[in-house]
């Protein structure tokens, strides 16, 4: 069942009129406490995974002390089922995000991981 925003209170553009050409179409989502599967959208649940694929770690240098590479943190799993109004690429059903846990300079973002064939990792 989808969840909805009621509308603003006022119109922010006829008090800042200047606002109303930044307006962008949003999805704000609504999480609610559980226990998520893997097949389930979720923020901080489980993430469906190749079974043969490593998990992915950060390639990139860190400001302490020269940390190691690290392994990233799963923190949003969603499926296009359950939020229709996100674009999703062609051929893609599933956006993950994960984050490095330390502190680096740009670009503060990795290269998308086309699906692979195999099983699935818990």
């Amino acid at each position: 069942m989808g969840r909805t925003t009621p509308p603003p209170p006022l119109n922010i553009t006829i008090v800042f009129p200047d606002l109303g050409r930044l307006a962008r179409r949003a999805v704000r989502l609504h999480p609610r406490a559980g226990t998520p599967g893997l097949g389930d959208s979720s923020l901080g649940g489980p993430l469906l995974w190749p079974a043969g694929d490593p998990w992915p770690i950060c390639q990139q240098s860190h400001d302490q002390l020269s940390e190691p590479p690290s392994s990233l943190v799963g923190v949003l799993q969603l499926y296009a089922r359950d939020v229709p109004d996100l674009p999703f690429p062609d051929l893609t059903d599933l956006f993950q995000l994960l984050w490095c846990p330390n502190d680096h300079d740009e670009p503060w973002w990795g290269r998308v991981r086309s699906p692979s064939g195999g099983g699935l990792r818990r």
